[in-house]
């Protein structure tokens, strides 16, 4: 994964990780802020005794009797209450009354509006995307792998705008091998390679679909629930993998909604969108999206460039930390001095927002496992300077 071969000055094979931060100056909401976003939309749609407050309320109890913890609605840690979700879905608590493999009422609705919420939040336009992120995506070159934990589509709208070739998978095959598993890559496309590492808003998974048509066995028939894979939608889906690919590679069911602002703003939203929920138990739902993370350990060592952008490193998303430990320790230990073509690996450099002494402590506190000797830091969050310092100039 992201190994380095011929390089120039403008193949330096970096790695970029984007969190929440990234998407912020573009009016997105930070990952504390959505759940109470959510909520609010779950009053608006569906008044006041939602599926959502419900659960609010079921796990407010389960915590009073089982933690000893009194904690009203709003103090509730959202992650933790998804995660109690998760769980009883996950492993079938309620058994013939789970509404959908892919969860829950309330956990259904929850995906829903987040949606909802980013897309009416995104920039409607090319006209509307805000310039720093145009000067971003115009840095990108060919071999850039960049990973991203959110789910908008901000980066994929400002990469098209300004004419950047990119795929959504890791990687393309000349051709695959079953049998083995073995293919062999297509490197002859010049393109930037965006892995969404937690799913996207416009993503959505076939598979239940397929499932349903199969036990129905009519072929012909379209649930309204999945409506959006009949042969007429005016959503423009297309799969998200193109080319040979592994057959037993489940994103081969995933497929991409060009026109998700139309789905988006109808009043009955079907089929919610492909993202893992912020939640304790995402680990439970990887599985559509485990081969992005294929071979992710091991990158790093031979890039000429990584930056994060935003990413405050959840307390709850340990996988998160265990992947992005394993890149930061790869690049700043191994072969440091590293120069391929004439570009010789520069110092990891991290954006994030830390204002004050609690907060810049909060930061080093997280991210306490880095070299710093090479490490260069911007806390003064994403903006027009962290673009410059990001892809070469110093803090």
């Amino acid at each position: 994964m992201m190994s380095v071969g011929k390089t120039d000055r403008t193949e330096q094979f970096r790695i970029i990780i984007l969190g929440a931060g990234f998407s912020a100056p573009a009016g997105l909401p930070l990952a504390g802020d959505l759940f109470e976003e959510v909520r609010k939309g779950a009053r608006e749609h569906f008044g006041p005794d939602n599926a959502v407050e419900t659960e609010l309320d079921r796990f407010v109890e389960y915590k009073r009797r089982c933690d000893g913890v009194d904690v009203s609605r709003g103090d509730v840690d959202y992650e933790d209450l998804l995660g109690f979700l998760d769980a009883e879905h996950a492993l079938g608590f309620r058994g013939g009354d789970t509404i959908t493999s892919e969860g829950n009422e309330a956990q259904l609705i929850v995906k829903k509006l987040i949606g909802i919420l980013l897309q009416e939040r995104s920039p409607r336009s090319v006209a509307d995307i805000p310039s720093l992120y145009l000067q971003f995506a115009e840095r990108l070159q060919p071999c850039d792998w960049v990973l991203t934990f959110n789910y908008d589509t901000l980066l994929e709208h400002a990469l098209t705008a300004v004419g950047k070739p990119f795929r959504l998978f890791p990687h393309r095959y000349e051709y695959v091998v079953p049998q083995s598993g073995y293919g062999v890559v297509n490197t002859s496309q010049e393109e930037i390679t965006v892995l969404k590492l937690h799913g996207s808003i416009d993503w959505f998974d076939r598979t239940p679909y397929d499932e349903t048509v199969k036990a129905v066995g009519d072929p012909t028939y379209v649930p309204r629930w999945y409506s959006h894979f009949a042969a007429d939608n005016p959503y423009d889906l297309s799969p998200l993998l193109e080319g040979p690919q592994m057959p037993d590679d489940h994103m081969r069911n995933i497929y991409r909604m060009r026109d998700v602002a139309r789905y988006y703003s109808q009043e009955f939203v079907p089929q919610p969108p492909l993202i893992l929920t912020p939640s304790v138990g995402k680990l439970l739902y990887f599985e559509p999206l485990k081969s992005l993370w294929w071979g992710i350990g091991k990158a790093g060592g031979l890039n000429l460039g990584m930056a994060i952008i935003g990413y405050s490193l959840p307390p709850n998303d340990e996988h998160a930390r265990q992947a992005v430990y394993r890149l930061t320790d790869n690049y700043t230990r191994f072969e440091p001095d590293l120069t391929i073509g004439g570009v010789k690996k520069p110092p990891l450099r991290i954006v994030n927002l830390a204002c004050g002494e609690k907060r810049v402590g909060d930061f080093w506190s997280r991210y306490r496992f880095l070299d710093r000797k090479r490490t260069e830091v911007r806390l003064d969050g994403f903006n027009h300077k962290s673009v410059d310092f990001v892809f070469g100039e110093r803090a």
